[in-house]
């Protein structure tokens, strides 16, 4: 953060150039490859898609969770509005 606001006003003071020279274009995008790609090689596949298949699998389960309180409460609505006046 400090980079980009350090950046925002040595341009806006006219000490930086507003566009980027082609060293600096290279570089900054040589930089993003390379985190990107030790990054990458931090995580095994494997522990990638057991965590995309557990969050899948805990997203359906509060989908599901929340169907069966939607239902439970569809039936006590219509137990309270139809059933007790009729057997009353």
């Amino acid at each position: 953060m400090l980079h980009l606001l350090l950046g925002c006003l040595l341009v806006n003071l006219g000490l930086l150039p507003e566009t980027p020279s082609q060293f600096i274009n290279t570089l900054s995008e040589l930089a993003i490859t390379i985190v990107m790609f030790s990054l990458g090689l931090e995580e095994d596949v494997r522990n990638f898609i057991a965590g995309i298949k557990q969050g899948d699998s805990e997203r359906r389960e509060r989908a599901l969770w929340k169907t069966r309180i939607l239902a439970m409460k569809c039936v006590k609505r219509l137990q309270t509005k139809w059933l007790h006046p009729l057997l009353n």
